[in-house]
């Protein structure tokens, strides 16, 4: 990581706080008494802790504010991850900068009003005249056991 992208985070005026893991591990109680599937409190706790290593490979501290989450998702972009992968990011961030506002942690949302990253769909792949062939003569017969999958 370039130390223009290191400039990027963590602007000192703008609201936010210092994630640490006594923070993650008030939010993962939080999410416990919410009820969230466990499957849900590891993809969300996993997310900030991504955005932690992220920093801290810029030696930056993990200041979680607009500018530092918005440079941790492009980021993501740029090493390729899938639009999915780069939105379920998004998503626990975004929890995370919710309970953060309840808690009192940050002023404000500060997350609040940034968009949601867009997802590609790619075309599935078109089959083959030789593929629509076979799946066609798989299909022929009239007898039970000439169509069940076998």
């Amino acid at each position: 990581m370039s130390t223009t992208n290191a400039r990027l985070l963590g602007d000192p005026d703008a609201p936010g706080v210092i994630l640490d893991e006594l923070l993650l591990q008030s939010w993962e109680i939080a999410l416990r008494a919410e009820r969230k599937a466990d499957r849900t409190i590891v993809i969300y706790l996993t997310q900030a802790r991504l955005f932690m290593d992220y920093c801290a490979a810029l030696n930056s501290p993990a200041r979680f504010d607009r500018r530092s989450v918005t440079a941790f998702l492009a980021a993501e972009h740029a090493r390729g991850m899938a639009g999915n992968t780069v939105k379920t990011r998004f998503r626990g961030l975004h929890r995370l900068a919710a309970w953060l506002a309840d808690e009192g942690e940050t002023p404000t949302n500060v997350m609040a009003g940034l968009a949601q990253p867009q997802v590609q769909v790619e075309p599935p792949p078109v089959l083959t005249d030789e593929q629509l062939k076979a799946l066609l003569k798989a299909c022929e017969g009239t007898r039970y056991y000439d169509r069940r999958d076998m």
